[in-house]
């Protein structure tokens, strides 16, 4: 089993998920004028950054515990 519960991940994913979906049905469903260019990108850099959240969570609950605290302490050492 991963780092948290199964039943933690499903309701995480629950509440990921239709934003994620929301996202694309929006972008999908609706004409954006040309004033509405920057917002359409500002929209679509949201729905790649959850995109790739989603993809990259998937791949961390399948983790062994001790792998992942590995991974998170070394990730909090980045500075930018």
């Amino acid at each position: 089993m991963g780092a948290f519960p199964r039943g933690h991940y499903r309701t995480q994913a629950r509440k990921f998920d239709p934003t994620v979906n929301f996202l694309q049905r929006y972008l999908a469903e609706n004409k954006f004028s040309n004033n509405e260019l920057e917002a359409k990108k500002r929209v679509e850099a949201m729905l790649e950054l959850m995109q790739t959240l989603s993809i990259w969570g998937d791949e961390m609950i399948k983790l062994k515990p001790e792998t992942l605290t590995k991974i998170m302490k070394y990730g909090a050492k980045f500075k930018y």
